[in-house]
């Protein structure tokens, strides 16, 4: 059986089943050794969202390039969102938490009767748990064998929050024998609950996911009514040794905590959780206290309520909620105030409360056009306004959703982050900060934290590997990655960049335009480099895109000939002097102002072959057109083997890039001459190559190219090249080094600036 990850491997993947991906990790899994090494990287809560929508792809890019598993761990921050007390004060309860950082005595694995970690809950306890309770599970079963449906095992809790976690195997659904799986499903609970109530096991709390629900695919419904009744017979009916305290049942999905509270509410009866009159959560994090709120923000009793503000043509129209309703002279302090204020994005213009229940109304105008950090800046701007003026509490509504067209899970965290941000840098504001986005915030998993949870429990990933380097290393790159969030750029160096073959050239044009982010090369003495610029999420998943590219390219790397039969290896062979060849060459350049040493001819069936399989292709899209020019390449001398091996390389030439980031080659050798003799001295070597290049349909160049431009915006066809003046072009630029065939190798001196020499010519002349 084949299993495709990816469509185009350079491109972002589509959505594959949780069942393909886990066998794709068991694989990766089965590959490494049993001395694992972890180190968590902590995240923003900004980054978490952008690599959990791509965590499939992050996670292959990790494992492809630096051989190590990456597990994305959620914000730390659990959630009780049903309690009930039982007979003899059991308490069960239903949580909002990853099972992996949940606390209580004993956990609950969802297994299967081999107890391999497939994926699933059971991949992540095994991850977060370590090695030790893997190889206990093996002992098990080496001992006693597969467990049989409904049965437990038990192993220690390793690096979990737990003593022990307990194995449970659950049933697999088959619609045919729905009554024997509820018995089997109920069989398993029975065993759990036995094993926690007796007191030779010391077991306090259990926590219990919806086993089998996954992918046993047991009805979520219908899995949440026998759990649940089980556990209310299980405590009514058996002996209780008061042990056992709390039965917690958690989930990491709130579509499935929101079945087991139903469920919960209609067995057990109703919540003894109250909730606080109007807010569904707050928090106080040093002196400023947050509040997310459920009612209209109108009718808020605060100091500051904050209007969002959209300005079109007439600025009298579209100015906001509370301004449309708002009393006229509110309107007139608003535009009078309007047109003082400097153009700073966003503006943020008082005016009195008048008719709103508020001693302030904060107007933030938006800029016409959406800009990334406009949402940041306008949070962080309100926030230090107002503790400026030593006002004592804000009100804000959802912004950014309409006005900046963001994802709402976007808005959600940025407008926490950045409450959370300014509580900690300014530690001594004394502030309530009222949030009314309830359904905003429970809609993007939205919990607050706590400032200490922010700093030791907040999203995390955890890399996990057998080689410290290796870990080290990948630590260093995600760091880059989360730079991201605050510089929109990012830098990526690598060698292979030098080797990116023909169609990738396209493909980084195609990213541009797909991600609206900006790609420039560069080559410095580190070695080559792609910055990428845009937006945080575009810029990142970019990077996981031209990482993709990089690796594959690594992969496609040319085979050494060392060993190699006769016809794929490369001969350079000498041009006697006495021949017409080397006679016509030397005259030729003599104009140049080069006196030619040596002349010798490159053979390279291997890059003959490519480059005449790329012309053939550039010569059907340009038919009847030329598609070929001999032209002139200069590199240093330490570079003339590389080349009559490997082809033409970017960074064998230090020549400005202000055409494009590609290799470029010069019609006449003199313009060469020009720009060498200034790093030459007269003694020193100048080495050239005369090549075939296949220019193809060509546009002017930019500095700001990575690839050639589209022929038409609406076209995906590309130009073939760029030059420097399309009427009368000089300079070739190409991106694809199949494009250019070495056909010989130059090595002269300087013999004269041909500027001079046309000036002795002439002053000859006149004498």
């Amino acid at each position: 059986m084949g299993i495709v990850l990816y469509i185009n491997e350079h491109l972002p993947p589509l959505a594959i089943s949780n069942e393909v991906f886990t066998l794709f990790l068991l694989a990766i899994e089965m590959k490494m050794p049993m001395d694992e090494e972890i180190l968590s990287v902590p995240i923003s809560n900004y980054v978490y969202v952008i690599l959990k929508r791509r965590e499939n792809y992050f996670i292959s890019l990790l494992q492809k390039k630096f051989g190590c598993i990456a597990v994305l761990k959620s914000i730390r921050n659990p959630i009780k969102v049903y309690k009930k007390s039982l007979k003899e004060g059991v308490e069960v309860s239903v949580w909002v938490d990853d099972l992996t950082r949940h606390e209580a005595d004993a956990l609950v694995n969802a297994a299967n009767e081999y107890l391999h970690h497939f994926g699933g809950l059971a991949f992540a306890l095994l991850k977060a748990g370590g090695p030790e309770i893997e190889k206990q599970c093996k002992h098990f079963i080496e001992k006693n064998g597969p467990l049989g449906v409904g049965q437990i095992a038990v192993t220690s809790g390793g690096r979990l929050h737990c003593k022990q976690v307990i194995h449970a195997v659950g049933p697999r659904w088959s619609e045919g024998q729905k009554e024997d799986c509820c018995l089997k499903l109920e069989t398993a609970i029975i065993n759990i609950l036995k094993y926690v109530n007796a007191p030779e096991n010391n077991i306090k709390s259990v926590a219990i996911p919806a086993l089998s629900s996954g992918t046993f695919n047991f009805p979520q419904e219908l899995c949440a009514h026998v759990i649940v009744r089980t556990i209310k017979n299980f405590i009514q009916l058996a002996p209780l040794f008061g042990y056992l305290q709390e039965v917690h049942l958690v989930n990491i999905d709130e579509a499935s905590v929101e079945v087991l509270r139903r469920v919960c509410d209609e067995l057990l009866g109703a919540n003894d959780i109250v909730p606080l009159n109007g807010a569904v959560d707050s928090v106080t994090i040093h002196n400023l206290c947050l509040q997310i709120k459920k009612e209209n923000i109108e009718t808020q009793k605060t100091a500051v309520i904050i209007n969002s503000v959209v300005l079109r043509d007439d600025p009298s129209q579209g100015i906001g909620e509370i301004l449309g309703n708002a009393d006229p002279a509110m309107k007139e302090q608003f535009l009078a105030e309007l047109h003082k204020h400097p153009s700073e994005s966003p503006k943020l213009i008082y005016t009195k409360g008048y008719n709103v229940d508020c001693e302030f109304v904060l107007h933030v105008v938006w800029p016409s056009s959406s800009k990334d950090n406009a949402l940041k800046a306008a949070m962080s701007k309100s926030l230090f306004k107002t503790q400026e003026r030593q006002f004592p509490s804000i009100s804000f509504p959802p912004l950014g959703i309409e006005e900046l067209h963001l994802p709402k899970d976007d808005v959600a965290e940025i407008m926490v982050e950045e409450v959370i941000r300014f509580a900690k840098d300014r530690r001594n504001a004394k502030l309530k900060v009222y949030s009314f986005a309830a359904e905003l915030m429970k809609n993007s998993n939205f919990s607050v934290q706590t400032n200490a949870e922010c700093e030791s429990n907040g999203p995390s990933v955890e890399l996990i590997g057998h080689s410290c380097e290796s870990l080290e290393e990948a630590a260093l790159w995600l760091k880059d990655i989360i730079k991201v969030e605050e510089s929109h750029r990012i830098v990526i160096r690598n060698s292979n960049i030098l080797n990116l073959g023909s169609g990738q050239p396209v493909e980084l044009s195609y990213l541009q335009k797909h991600f609206g982010i900006t790609i420039m090369e560069s080559l410095t003495d580190e070695g080559a480099a792609l910055e990428i610029e845009g937006s945080p999420r575009a810029v990142i998943d970019a990077t996981f895109a031209v990482e993709f590219m990089l690796q594959t390219t690594a992969k496609q790397e040319p085979p050494a000939t060392d060993g190699m039969t006769n016809k794929y290896c490369y001969q350079v062979i000498p041009i006697e002097s006495y021949l017409q060849k080397f006679k016509d060459k030397e005259k030729q350049l003599e104009k140049a102002g080069l006196r030619v040493l040596k002349i010798e001819k490159i053979c390279n069936p291997l890059l003959e072959s490519a480059f005449q399989r790329i012309k053939r292709k550039i010569e059907g899209k340009n038919t009847g057109m030329p598609v070929c020019h001999r032209l002139y390449h200069h590199v240093p001398a330490q570079y003339c083997s590389l080349v009559c091996k490997t082809g033409f390389q970017k960074t064998y030439s230090s020549q400005d890039q202000k055409y494009g980031a590609g290799i470029y080659f010069n019609k006449n050798p003199r313009s060469l001459v020009t720009t060498t003799k200034e790093k030459c001295e007269m003694d020193h070597l100048i080495c050239l190559f005369e090549a075939e290049v296949v220019t193809g349909s060509y546009t002017r160049g930019s500095r700001s190219y990575v690839a050639p431009p589209s022929l038409s915006a609406s076209s995906m066809k590309l130009y073939d090249s760029v030059v420097d003046n399309i009427h009368n072009p000089e300079i070739f630029v190409i991106f694809n080094r199949e494009q250019a065939l070495p056909l010989y190798l130059l090595t002269c001196s300087l013999l004269w600036n041909p500027e001079e020499k046309t000036s002795l010519e002439t002053s000859g002349r006149k004498r």
